[in-house]
């Protein structure tokens, strides 16, 4: 999977005593599923680079296109204050493919949801408040992605529907769509 280098990132990277800290690669590019589902398809690869700096012994996190994801999990009364497709989308997708991966720890990849956050330029206010509900409550989440992928659940996908009102439910359902 290709990534642009450093110097091509879609965000200025943050800098801490002129060492580049982390980095948002590649734009997230989403179509979503149809129904009253919100579930997303991730159109091209994403990731997030670490660098010099605080957070250097973190491996590069790579997100397929094809990828499923529900965006940021946020309730829908906060909608019209933090809209799950939001200036956090990409941090959300990495976050909800690590949560996924589970090749690391919950504390580790909530850290990086809170690195990429700041390479997009979420503001501090709505990044701790991200940030705090999922490290709170994001117990059950990581639970039941576990006994989703145990039951042999799949969230990368080959091919793509067409069709603006299939659902996730219903393409799910195809065994030949996945990756």
């Amino acid at each position: 999977m290709a990534f642009p280098e450093p110097g091509q990132s879609i965000k200025i990277p943050r800098t801490k005593g002129g060492m580049h800290l982390e980095m948002a690669v590649g734009s997230a590019t989403v179509s979503r599923f149809g129904g009253n589902a919100m579930w997303f398809l991730l159109r091209d690869p994403i990731g997030w680079r670490p660098n010099a700096g605080d957070n250097q012994s973190y491996a590069p996190i790579d997100v397929p296109a094809g990828f499923v994801s529900d965006l940021a999990s946020i309730p829908w009364y906060l909608w019209s204050w933090l809209p799950n497709d939001g200036p956090y989308m990409h941090a959300a997708i990495i976050h909800d493919w690590i949560y996924w991966d589970q090749s690391r720890s919950r504390s580790e990849d909530d850290t990086i949801l809170w690195g990429d956050m700041t390479d997009c330029g979420v503001g501090y206010v709505k990044r701790q408040l991200i940030y705090q509900a999922v490290s709170k409550l994001g117990q059950s989440a990581w639970d039941a992605n576990a006994q989703l992928k145990a039951s042999g659940e799949k969230r990368v996908l080959k091919k793509f529907p067409n069709d603006p009102v299939t659902t996730w439910d219903d393409w799910k359902q195809q065994p030949d769509v996945f990756a």
